[in-house]
């Protein structure tokens, strides 16, 4: 595979050079790449000049009650390592919240990347994950399960679902310029399901079912294409009907939808 190779993949997955794009992404799943991840990313950083093309740079692993500065230029992402890359190219920019910061490229909104620094919980509605929605923005799985979509969790967060977040917050100093911003910040927790977003998948068959997901390619990794105004719209309506359907790991069995 090449840059013209994942180029032509991306083409064929029907996205336009102007789109918004969220991108989860597994460098082992895409395979060999001439040039390696340092190719990937120039390929969807070219490809999306037009257009707003994130992907998650992620320090929940990292930033917490002890290690609690969080400096954007500096800490890297616990999320593999096609977003260090990404936060490494020049053109790249990386949003100021302290445990789920996305880094982007192309017609991005550097007023929107600061205001992360505002928020107190993961993926909020007035934050990137929350604007998703707003932006006609697509998420993209690239080889990796539905467990990794951070967007359900914001989806939760609109629907202020309970049980989603530990007790206490924890203070975190926000490197930024040449000032320190202090702030402070909830972890997502479920004393039940510690990997609470293992239980996502509970929706996917009735997403597949309704159209709304996407298989394709790229490199050598499967792709599932969604909207995220199509899983909010249904996803929300579903947690209105069951707000504990993710608090669950067994399949879905009654007439929920």
């Amino acid at each position: 595979m090449n840059q013209q190779s994942l180029t032509d993949q991306l083409k064929a997955m029907g996205l336009k050079k102007t789109d918004t794009v969220l991108m989860h992404a597994s460098m082992k799943a895409i395979g060999a790449v001439s040039g390696g991840g340092h190719t990937v990313i120039k390929t969807l950083i070219d490809y999306f000049e037009e257009g707003l093309f994130m992907m998650p740079a992620h320090t929940w692993k990292t930033i917490n009650e002890t290690n609690n500065h969080f400096d954007p230029k500096t800490e890297k992402a616990c999320v593999g390592i096609l977003p260090n890359l990404f936060l490494a190219h020049p053109k790249s920019r990386r949003s100021l919240h302290p445990t789920h910061s996305v880094v982007c490229s192309g017609d991005y909104d550097q007023s929107l990347l600061n205001k992360e620094a505002l928020w107190h919980t993961p993926t909020p509605l007035e934050g990137i994950y929350g604007k998703l929605k707003a932006l006609d923005g697509y998420i993209l799985l690239v080889g990796c399960g539905f467990e990794r979509n951070t967007y359900i969790h914001s989806i939760e967060e609109s629907m202020h679902i309970n049980n989603r977040f530990s007790d206490q917050p924890f203070d975190v100093w926000i490197h930024h310029e040449d000032a320190i911003i202090k702030s402070y910040m909830y972890k997502h927790e479920n004393i039940t399901f510690p990997h609470l977003s293992e239980n996502y998948y509970r929706v996917l068959p009735k997403l597949e079912h309704l159209g709304l997901i996407d298989y394709h390619m790229f490199g050598h990794a499967l792709v599932m294409k969604m909207k995220a105004k199509d899983l909010f719209d249904h996803i929300s309506r579903w947690l209105k009907n069951d707000p504990l359907l993710f608090d669950s790991n067994l399949p879905i069995e009654n007439d929920l939808f």
